[in-house]
Formats: structure tokens, C-alpha cells, sequence
């Protein structure tokens, strides 16, 4: 019998394994394929998020609704305690303006009666805005609601002589205060006043600044004919009878009546003028700002003198003019 031989079939390539449908298939030695995620997945993902967002603005919603409430308590608490005079180690400004109404100066919030402690009293000080009638200008005051600095201050004010450095610590807050408030506020001020007085020069609007308590001042009396000097206590822009702006200044000199000899009191005034003007051109200045002040220093000793040795009656003889005074004026006699 014949042999035949009996040829193998090739062997067949493996089948690629079953996927599910939609399952992406790739051919061996081709390259892998990233299936891009359904759109149902986006949006699923999306949803996600925006809950996840929402969740976290109501936490923030919650923290501030529990901030506000116990900001609110706070403030409750807070209105329930008893207002007690000077207790900020602070100060406060507040407008003053008119109410027709009432006539009389108001502060814009409702003040409490005088007997009451408001909340403007738990300052140290407060400064009034004051707006005055007809003017453009407002008017600074000044209310001391600190009793250890009203104290101080009344010291200071009527000496003139510094403060004591006995005054207890928290007295000295209080007057720091008060000092860091004006150095503050009048800072421009200060500015043109330095730069003025370096030339010697004033303006009418500054006038005020240029005098201090107790301060020599060089004016002239009878006509402008004799130098005098007096000492400053106050001052402030007065108008005349005309409606004519000019600085009042207040001071007091030594004279005798015939009986007594000791301190009277008398009024000098600055016209108002426009611009800077040399101080010693002005009708009342600071003796300090003569040009001879050493030399008048010692004129006005000599005039002292010689005024207190002739108290009393006399009989001498003298050539000029006299004078006296009648109602606040000075009279000539030939």
C-alpha cells in the first residue's frame, strides 16, 4: 500500500478575546486607542461639582450668618452695660450744626439729657465741628470729658507753667492724647506758621497763633506818640460797628488809680489785612519781634520806675500834652 504523506495545516493566529460591544478592539501590533469617556460622564461630572460648590457656599452662608449673630449679641452685650465717663482712651469728632427747629446748636446724633452718660462721654475729648450761622467756616471746640485732664489742663491754662510730673499715668495718656490730637489737626497749620515767622512775616488768619498767654506785648498809646507794654491774656476776631473784621486782643499792664496800684485790664485790636504782613508792622506784636528789643526792654524799666516814684501827689513841672481816659478812649489836653 502506497504511503502518502499527510500535510499539517498552518497554524491559525488566536482569536482576540471577546469584549462587550462598544468595547473599543485593536489589531495585535497596532497601536492602543484612549476611549474618550460618553457625554453622559461630562455631565455627570459636572453635576458633581456644582453640588460639591453649592455645599460650600452654604458653609460660607452659615459661618457668616453665625459671625452676624454673634456680632449682633456683641452688640446687645455691649448696649446693656453702663456708660461710664471718659473710659476710651480715645477721641471723637463730631459736627455741631443749627436746628431751626429747636434754635439752638445740635450735634447731628440725638443727644441724651445732661444728666445721662451718652456715648460721646466715654471718650477723653471731642471735637465740635461747629457750622455758625450765616458763616462759611466751621468753629472748632473742644469738650474735656477726662476730669484728670480737665484738672490738668486747668493748671496749665491759668499758669501757663507746664505740667507736673506728679500727675498719675493715666492722666498722662489722656493729655498725650489730647497733645497727638492737635499736633494732628493743625499740622498744615504749623507748616505755614513756621515758613511765615522765619521771614518775620504774619498773615491776619494766623494772628491768633502768633500770641501766648503772658506773652510781652509791644504796642503804642496816646496817638501812637508812646511806645507801651502789656501782657497777653486772650484774643479773638471781633467786627466792628461797621461790620469790620479786626483781632481783639485782651491784656493787662500795671497802673494806679490813686489808691491802688496793681494790674488793669485793657483791649488792643489788628485791623484786618490782606496777604503777609511784617509783624513789626503791626498796631500789637510779640516784644520779641522788635527789631530794638533790648533797647525798649530797658526804656520800659525806666518808665516803670519812674511812674511808681510819682505816686502819690506831687507838685512838678513837665512840657507835652497829658491825658486821661474816658469811656475806653484817651483824651488829649493841650
Amino acid at each position: 500500500m502506497a504511503q502518502t504523506d499527510v500535510v499539517p495545516n498552518p497554524p491559525t493566529s488566536p482569536r482576540p478575546p471577546a469584549t462587550p460591544p462598544g468595547s473599543p478592539t485593536y489589531m495585535p501590533g497596532d497601536s492602543p486607542r484612549v476611549q474618550m469617556p460618553p457625554q453622559v460622564g461630562i455631565i455627570d461630572r459636572f453635576e458633581h461639582a456644582v453640588e460639591k460648590l453649592v455645599r460650600a457656599l452654604e458653609k460660607v452662608n452659615t459661618r457668616n450668618k453665625i459671625e452676624d449673630a454673634k456680632l449682633e449679641v456683641t452688640k446687645l452685650v455691649e448696649a446693656e452695660k453702663p456708660r461710664i465717663r471718659a473710659s476710651k482712651l480715645e477721641y471723637k469728632l463730631v459736627d455741631e450744626v443749627w436746628d431751626d427747629g429747636t434754635s439752638k446748636y445740635k450735634i447731628v446724633d440725638s443727644a441724651a439729657p445732661p444728666e445721662e452718660v451718652t456715648d460721646l462721654d466715654e471718650y477723653m475729648f471731642v471735637v465740635r465741628a461747629r457750622t455758625e450761622t450765616g458763616a462759611s467756616k466751621q468753629v472748632f471746640y473742644i469738650d474735656i470729658k477726662s476730669n484728670g485732664l480737665r484738672d490738668v489742663l486747668r493748671v496749665v491754662l491759668r499758669e501757663v507753667c507746664g505740667l507736673s510730673l506728679g500727675e498719675d499715668k493715666i492722666t498722662l495718656k489722656h493729655l498725650d492724647l489730647l497733645v497727638e490730637y492737635i499736633r494732628a489737626a493743625y499740622i498744615s497749620t504749623s507748616s505755614r506758621l513756621v515758613s511765615l515767622l522765619k521771614n518775620r512775616e504774619i498773615t491776619y488768619d494766623l494772628l491768633w497763633a502768633l500770641f501766648k498767654p503772658n506773652m510781652e506785648i509791644y504796642t503804642t498809646v496816646l496817638d501812637a506818640e508812646r511806645p507801651a507794654c502789656c501782657r497777653y491774656d486772650s484774643g479773638k476776631e471781633s467786627m466792628t460797628s461797621s461790620g469790620i473784621p479786626y483781632s481783639h486782643v485782651d491784656c493787662r499792664l500795671l497802673d494806679f488809680n490813686g489808691q491802688v496800684f496793681g494790674e488793669v485790664s485793657t483791649a488792643l485790636g489788628t485791623k484786618n489785612f490782606q496777604g503777609a504782613k511784617r509783624i513789626d508792622r503791626l498796631e500789637a506784636f510779640p516784644l520779641k519781634f522788635h527789631a530794638h528789643q533790648k533797647e525798649m526792654r530797658e526804656y520800659f524799666v525806666r518808665c516803670g520806675r519812674q511812674f511808681t516814684s510819682l505816686m502819690g501827689q506831687h507838685h512838678v513841672q513837665y512840657r507835652g500834652n497829658a491825658f486821661y481816659s474816658l469811656l475806653h478812649r484817651e483824651r488829649r489836653i493841650h
